[in-house]
């Protein structure tokens, strides 16, 4: 490997290297290196960009952001952070990766079809139930999941208040049933309409809730995720959660 000579800096030592700080300057062959190096420095300091205010410290081309991982990115970091400080008696995971499960079984006696018993795919592969968000007890078992959508409910419907869509809701609740769990939950930025907990219905034996969060102002921001996880706490049964405070 082309990096395997070059020792690991964890005090970020190099920060002070006048050529990675901007003071002098790159040599002329390696000049277009600039803009990379000013943006890897705020991704080693951890250091945000703001897009809607004007600045000339970082030059950056286009940037593509997928506001779909943003979002759901953004709501998984919350919830972790609020079990934390809430010392909550589960944990946050993320179903894409270390909170999936097989998604078919195999059961022990396979269907006879004209006679003849059928082979079952899943035998060789299972798939994978990942829901964007699972909290689940220290022994794994699954507590509530998740379903965390970037899109508009609603969005071809003149009315303030209208179902979400329906691939949306058949996934969370194909997902409730392999987590056998009662009900489901998907979470939504808030467009128009009730704020926080909705219950949707229920699709036989499994309740659906959407949660729709409202993040339209900055100073009303900090109360609508403070109540997203008093919900999450309350419909997960976790102890010494209260009554969820939206609606």
């Amino acid at each position: 490997m082309a990096f395997d000579a070059v020792p690991y800096d964890e005090h970020h030592l190099f920060l002070a290297d006048p050529r990675v700080a901007g003071l002098n300057p790159l040599p002329d062959s390696r000049s277009y290196y600039r803009r990379v190096l000013d943006l890897s420095v705020l991704i080693v300091r951890g250091v945000g960009l703001a897009l809607e205010l004007d600045g000339d410290d970082v030059q950056l081309g286009s940037m593509l952001i997928d506001t779909n991982q943003l979002f759901e990115s953004f709501v998984r970091v919350s919830l972790v952070r609020a079990a934390a400080a809430r010392s909550w008696l589960a944990s946050v995971l993320d179903g894409n990766t270390e909170g999936r499960v097989d998604f078919y079984d195999v059961p022990d006696e396979l269907p006879h079809v004209r006679g003849s018993a059928l082979d079952a795919l899943a035998t060789t592969d299972a798939g994978k139930a990942q829901p964007d968000i699972v909290v689940a007890r220290p022994d794994g078992k699954a507590l509530l999941i998740a379903e965390v959508k970037n899109t508009a409910h609603g969005q071809r419907s003149h009315t303030s208040d209208t179902l979400p869509e329906r691939g949306e809701v058949e996934q969370a609740v194909t997902y409730a049933l392999r987590y056998d769990l009662p009900f489901a939950l998907l979470i939504h930025p808030w467009i128009r309409g009730k704020k926080g907990l909705v219950y949707v219905g229920r699709v036989r034996t499994i309740d659906v809730f959407d949660y729709r969060l409202d993040l339209s102002l900055d100073e009303t921001m900090d109360a609508s995720l403070e109540d997203m996880a008093e919900v999450v706490a309350y419909l997960a049964r976790l102890e010494g959660s209260g009554a969820p405070i939206s609606g």
